[in-house]
């Protein structure tokens, strides 16, 4: 992702939250995640750690369904 720092791949995913105390991810992407993110993620998810896609927490945040996103959550 240009102009942000890589901490590792979705495979480090799961080692990377557990270090951090992480309890929630954040999902903003906008097309099919990677295999080895989706892995990630899902290894995470089976933690017991929520997932969130970015539309939906737009959605709690602001009240209004962002329109590009409708069809998508």
């Amino acid at each position: 992702m240009a102009g942000f720092k890589q901490l590792g791949t979705g495979a480090d995913l799961p080692q990377m939250v557990q270090h951090h105390g992480v309890s929630e991810l954040i999902l903003a992407h906008d097309s099919p995640l990677p295999a080895d993110l989706f892995q990630g993620v899902m290894a995470c998810y089976e933690k017991g750690i929520a997932i969130t896609p970015m539309p939906l927490l737009y959605e709690q945040i602001t009240g209004r369904v962002p329109i590009e996103h409708v069809g998508q959550i």
